[in-house]
C-alpha cells in the first residue's frame, strides 16, 4: 500500500512538474499579445520589448512574466525622448486570472535598473501623458466592458536613474540609484500601504539655483490608503536628507481637479549639524569629524489644492541659534551662526507669499557677515527690502575649510549693499522712490588651484549699486601673461532679476594687451590630440538682454588661432550675438567681420556673416580653419596671399561646425600670385598633355567670383595667366570632394615639344576627323579640358577648343540650370521662413493686445465695482442722515436731506472719477500693448528686409 501511494505521489509530482514547464509556453503568446495589443490601442507612444520569458516554477503556482529591454518612446514633440528604458521587468501573475482572462491579478512587479525621463514642455505638455483620451458616445445598446483589468499587491524598483525636467517651473531633478518598495492589498477599497524609498544622490535645480546636490535621501511612508477616493493618510512619515531627519503627518489626495493635501512637517532633531549636512561642500569633506554646536528648529506646512489654477497654502520656518562648526585639523571656525527665516503663504494666492529673513549672521574666522531680507507681493509688484554687509578675508578660508591640496587664495572682499522699494517704481523710472545703494569691492585677490595653468590675480574690482544701474567702476585681472580691464554699467537689473520679462540693458568697455585662453582653461583629462572643434557645444545667447561691449585687445590666442589688434563692437540682443565692424589681424593679414549668430532655436543655431579678408596666407588659413579644409581642399597645396570679400549664411551643428548642406553665400577673391603644386588634378593634366610645367602652376593676377549653395562651391569663369599660357577656368567643387570644371588654354606652339608634340598631333588629327576639315597648328593652340571625377581621382577629357566648345557649352548650361534650380529652392525656403517670422510676430502681437484687453477689462471691472461700492456707501450714509434728521423735526429733516443730497453728489463725482481714471488707465494699457505689438511687427519686417 505504501509503495502504491509513493508511486501515485511520484506520478502526480512529475505531472505537475511537466505542466509547470508546458503551461507557460501555452500562455506565453496570449499574455504577450494582450500586453502589446492593449499598449498599442491605449498608449500615444511606442512600446516594445525584445524578449519575453514565462515561468511557472519560480513563483509556483503563479506565472512569472519576464520582459527584457522594455522601452517606451514618445511621439510628436517627444519623438526623440525615451520615457522609459527598462532592462528587466518581472511580473508575477495569478495563474487562475490568466486562465479566466477577465481580471489579471498581479502579485508582484519587480523593475531592475530602469532609466526614466519625465519631461514637461514650456506649453505644459508632459511626456508621461501617453494614455489615449477616449470620447464617450451615446450608444443604442450598453457597451461591453473591457476584458483587461489589473490588481496589484507589490511593486519594487531597484537601482533606478530618474530625470525630471519641467520648463514651466524652470526645474530639473536628477535621481541616481533609487530603490523603492511598495506593498499592500490594492484590491481593497481601504488598505495599509508600506512604502520605502532610498536615493543615493538627489540633485534639485529650481529657477537657476541648485538647492540640493547629490543629497542622500531615505523615505519611510506607511500610508492608510482610501483607494476608492485616492486619499492617503499618514501619521509617521520620516524623510532623511543626508543627516537631517524630518517627520510628517497629514493626508494627500488625488481628486479629479488636481492634488489635495494637508501636511505638516518638522525636523526630528534639534542639532545644527543635521542642517549643516545639506551644504554639499561641507558634507563631502570629513563630515563625521566636524565639531558643531547650536540648535535647530525647522517646520512647515502645505494645505489646499494644487492644480493649474491654484496652489496650496504653505509655510516654512527655519531657526538656527548660537551655532558653529570647525574642522578638528584646522585652526579657525565659523562661529555665531544665527538664522531666522520664514516663508509664509496662508491663502494659496501666489502674490500673498511673504518672505522674511530678519536675521542671518555668521563670523568666518572673525569676519562678520549679516544678511536681512523681506519680500512682499512677489508676483504683481515685488516689494523688496534687503541688506548684505560683510567682509571676507579669503586667506581665512583655508583656516576654516579643508581646501584641495595645491589650492591657495588670499585677498579681501567687502560687501555693503541695501535695497528697499517696489519694482513698479523702477519700471516707471521713479528712482527716488526706490532705495538701492552700496558697493562690493575686491582687492588683492590671488587664487591658485592645481587644475588652473596660471595663478589668477584680481588687484582691484568694484561694483557700485544704484536704483537705476549697477556700475562696474573698476576691474583688472591677470593670469600668467594675460590681462583684462573692464568698466561699464547694467541698467534695469532689478526688473530683470525680480521679473523674468524684464530686459537687462547695459554697456561694457574691455581692453587687454594679451588674452591667452590657455591661461584660464582648467586642465582636461581628454586626449590632447582631440580636435578642439569636436569638444565645442552650442553656446546659447540669453534672452531679455540688450548688451553692448566695445572691446580692444592687443592679442588673443585661442588654441591654434592667434589674433592681434582686435577691436570692434559686440552686441547681445534677442538671443542674437551681433558683430559690428569687428577688426583683427590674423594669418598675416587683416579681417573685418559683420553679422550675427542666432540661437532663437538652440538646437539649430544660425550664422549670417560678412567677411572682408585682406592679404591672408593661404596655407596658414588651411591649417587653422576646418571650414577651409572642407570648402577649398586645394589650399593645402597652394602658397601665396589672398584677399576675399564674402557673405554667407549657414546652420551650425551641435559642435558649432557649419552644416555644409545649408551653406549659402558668395564672394570675390583676388591674389597677385598663387603657386599650386602637386595637386592630383594638375598632375593628371600634366600627364595628359605631356607638359610637366602643369605640375606646378604660378597663377598671376587672380580675380574671380564664387558662390556656394547646396553643398557646392561654384567658381564663375575667370581669366588667369601662368607663364605664356592664358587660361579661362570655371566650374564647381562639391563638399563630397566631387568636381566639375572646364578649362580653356591658349598654349603657344613653342610650348609643345618632345612627347607633347604627339599629344598635339593627336588633338589635330582627332579634330579633323570630327569636323571633316584640314586644321593645322598655328602660333597658338586652343586646348579645352573637361575635368570631372573627384579631387583625389580626377578625370580629364581633352580636345581643341573649337571641337570641345559644344561639349563645354552643354556642361556650362547644365551647371547654370542646376545652380538656378538651387537658387529657386533657396528663395522659396527663405520666403517660407520670412512668412513664418511675420506670422509669428503677428501672433505674438495679437496675443499682446488680447492680454492687454483682458487687463483693461479687469481694470474697468474693478473700478466699476469700486464706484458702485462708493455710491452704495454714500446712499447708506445719506439714508442714515435723513433718518436722524427726521427724528429731530421737519427743519432738521430738510437740512439732513440737503446734506444727504450733497453726500450722494460727491459720491457720484468720486465714482465718476474712478471710472474715468480706469478708462484712461485701460486705454493706456491697450495703447502700450499696441505700440509693443507694432514694434514686434516692425522688428520682424526689419529682420526680413535685412
Amino acid at each position: 500500500m505504501a509503495r502504491k501511494i509513493l508511486k501515485i505521489s511520484v506520478i502526480v509530482i512529475a505531472t505537475l512538474f511537466i505542466l509547470a514547464l508546458i503551461i507557460p509556453f501555452a500562455f506565453k503568446g496570449k499574455i504577450t499579445e494582450a500586453v502589446k495589443k492593449e499598449a498599442s490601442s491605449n498608449l500615444n507612444a511606442s512600446m516594445d520589448f525584445k524578449k519575453v520569458s514565462l515561468s511557472l516554477i519560480r513563483h509556483f503556482p503563479n506565472f512569472t512574466l519576464n520582459l527584457k529591454n522594455l522601452t517606451i518612446v514618445g511621439k510628436d514633440e517627444f519623438k526623440d525622448d525615451t520615457l522609459a528604458n527598462i532592462p528587466s521587468l518581472q511580473v508575477v501573475v495569478n495563474i487562475a486570472s490568466v486562465i479566466r482572462g477577465s481580471n489579471y491579478e498581479i502579485k508582484k512587479i519587480i523593475i531592475d535598473d530602469p532609466r526614466l525621463l519625465f519631461k514637461v514642455l514650456a506649453n505644459g505638455k508632459a511626456n508621461w501623458d501617453i494614455v489615449k483620451k477616449t470620447e464617450e458616445k451615446p450608444q443604442a445598446q450598453p457597451s461591453q466592458p473591457s476584458n483587461f483589468r489589473m490588481t496589484l499587491h507589490k511593486l519594487a524598483i531597484n537601482h533606478a536613474y530618474v530625470v525630471y525636467e519641467d520648463a514651466t517651473l524652470n526645474t530639473k531633478v536628477e535621481v541616481k540609484d533609487l530603490n523603492h518598495t511598495l506593498s499592500g492589498d490594492f484590491t481593497a477599497d481601504f488598505t495599509r500601504l508600506k512604502t520605502k524609498t532610498e536615493i543615493a544622490a538627489l540633485t534639485l535645480d529650481y529657477g537657476g539655483i541648485r538647492y540640493l546636490s547629490r543629497t542622500k535621501v531615505v523615505l519611510n511612508a506607511p500610508l492608510d490608503a482610501d483607494l476608492k477616493n485616492m486619499k492617503f493618510t499618514f501619521t509617521d512619515v520620516t524623510l532623511g536628507l543626508n543627516d537631517l531627519l524630518l517627520g510628517a503627518t497629514g493626508w494627500f489626495s488625488m481628486p479629479a481637479n488636481g492634488y489635495g493635501m494637508d501636511i505638516k512637517f518638522n525636523a526630528k532633531q534639534n542639532e545644527f549639524k543635521a542642517f549643516l549636512s545639506l551644504i554639499p561642500a561641507v558634507y563631502s569633506k570629513d563630515f563625521s569629524s566636524i565639531e558643531t554646536k547650536g540648535s535647530l528648529a525647522f517646520d512647515g506646512y502645505a494645505k489646499g489644492v494644487y492644480n493649474d489654477k491654484s496652489i496650496p497654502a504653505f509655510g516654512l520656518h527655519l531657526n538656527v541659534a548660537n551655532a558653529m562648526f570647525k574642522y578638528p585639523s584646522l585652526p579657525a571656525a565659523v562661529t555665531n551662526i544665527n538664522i531666522d527665516a520664514k516663508v509664509d503663504n496662508p491663502t494659496g494666492v501666489p502674490d500673498a507669499t511673504a518672505i522674511d529673513v530678519p536675521k542671518m549672521h555668521l563670523e568666518m574666522a572673525g569676519n562678520p557677515v549679516d544678511i536681512v531680507l523681506s519680500v512682499r507681493t512677489p508676483v504683481s509688484d515685488p516689494q523688496i527690502a534687503g541688506k548684505i554687509k560683510g567682509a571676507f578675508n579669503l586667506a581665512n578660508i583655508a583656516k576654516i575649510y579643508p581646501l584641495e591640496k595645491g589650492t591657495t587664495m588670499s585677498g579681501m572682499v567687502k560687501a555693503d549693499v541695501s535695497l528697499n522699494g517696489r519694482l513698479s517704481s523702477i519700471e516707471k523710472e521713479k528712482y527716488d522712490e526706490f532705495k538701492a545703494n552700496g558697493n562690493i569691492t575686491a582687492s588683492n585677490i590671488v587664487y591658485k588651484m592645481p587644475d588652473l595653468p596660471q595663478t589668477i590675480q584680481l588687484p582691484a574690482a568694484q561694483l557700485l549699486f544704484s536704483p537705476a544701474y549697477i556700475e562696474l567702476a573698476a576691474f583688472s585681472l591677470k593670469a600668467g601673461k594675460s590681462d583684462l580691464s573692464a568698466k561699464g554699467k547694467l541698467q534695469n537689473y532689478l526688473a530683470y532679476f525680480l521679473k523674468k520679462n524684464g530686459v537687462l540693458t547695459g554697456a561694457l568697455t574691455t581692453s587687454s594687451s594679451l588674452i591667452n585662453t590657455a591661461d584660464f582653461i582648467v586642465a582636461s583629462t581628454t586626449s590632447a590630440k582631440s580636435d578642439t572643434a569636436s569638444t565645442l557645444s552650442v553656446v546659447e545667447v540669453p534672452a531679455n538682454i540688450d548688451f553692448t561691449m566695445n572691446s580692444s585687445f592687443g592679442k588673443i590666442i585661442y588654441d591654434k588661432y592667434e589674433m592681434t589688434n582686435v577691436a570692434g563692437i559686440v552686441r547681445i540682443k534677442d538671443r542674437e550675438l551681433l558683430l559690428d565692424g569687428l577688426k583683427l589681424n590674423m594669418l598675416d593679414g587683416q579681417i573685418t567681420m559683420n553679422g550675427k549668430y542666432n540661437t532663437v532655436n538652440a538646437k539649430k543655431p544660425l550664422v549670417d556673416f560678412a567677411f572682408d579678408i585682406s592679404q591672408v596666407d593661404v596655407k596658414k588659413a588651411f591649417k587653422t580653419f576646418n571650414t577651409v579644409q572642407k570648402l577649398v581642399p586645394i589650399a593645402e597645396k597652394t602658397s601665396g596671399r589672398i584677399s576675399t570679400k564674402m557673405v554667407f549664411k549657414t546652420a551650425l551643428d551641435e559642435h558649432m561646425n557649419p552644416v555644409l548642406s545649408t551653406l549659402n553665400g558668395n564672394g570675390t577673391l583676388t591674389s597677385p600670385l598663387l603657386q599650386i603644386e602637386n595637386v592630383s588634378t594638375l598632375n593628371k593634366i600634366a600627364e595628359v598633355l605631356k607638359m610637366d610645367k602643369f605640375r606646378k602652376l604660378s597663377l598671376e593676377k587672380v580675380n574671380l567670383s564664387y558662390e556656394f549653395t547646396d553643398g557646392k562651391v561654384y567658381v564663375k569663369p575667370f581669366d588667369v595667366k601662368t607663364g605664356n599660357i592664358k587660361t579661362n577656368l570655371s566650374g564647381w567643387t562639391a563638399f563630397d570632394k566631387t568636381i566639375g570644371y572646364t578649362m580653356n588654354l591658349d598654349i603657344p606652339r613653342s610650348e609643345f615639344g618632345g612627347k607633347a608634340n604627339g599629344v598635339l598631333n593627336n588633338l589635330i588629327s582627332d579634330a579633323n576627323k570630327k569636323v571633316g576639315s584640314n586644321i593645322k597648328a598655328g602660333e597658338t593652340i586652343p586646348v579645352a579640358l573637361i575635368i570631372g571625377g573627384t579631387i583625389t581621382n580626377p578625370t580629364i577629357k581633352t580636345g581643341l577648343k573649337s571641337v570641345m566648345a559644344s561639349a563645354v557649352e552643354d556642361l556650362k548650361n547644365q551647371a547654370k540650370e542646376e545652380l538656378q534650380k538651387k537658387k529657386e529652392e533657396v528663395v522659396a525656403k527663405v520666403k517660407t521662413e520670412v512668412n513664418n517670422l511675420i506670422s509669428d510676430a503677428d501672433a505674438r502681437a495679437a496675443k499682446l493686445i488680447d492680454e492687454a484687453q483682458k487687463q483693461a477689462d479687469n481694470i474697468t471691472k474693478t473700478a466699476q465695482a469700486a464706484a458702485d461700492k462708493v455710491k452704495a456707501e454714500a446712499a447708506k450714509q445719506a439714508d442714515q442722515l435723513v433718518a436722524e434728521g427726521n427724528k429731530k423735526g421737519a427743519i432738521a429733516g430738510f437740512a439732513a436731506k440737503k446734506a444727504a443730497d450733497k453726500v450722494k453728489k460727491e459720491a457720484d463725482v468720486k465714482a465718476g472719477k474712478l471710472v474715468d481714471e480706469a478708462h484712461k488707465q485701460s486705454q493706456s494699457v491697450i495703447d502700450k500693448a499696441k505700440a509693443e505689438a507694432d514694434k514686434l511687427k516692425q522688428d520682424a519686417r526689419a529682420k526680413v528686409n535685412k
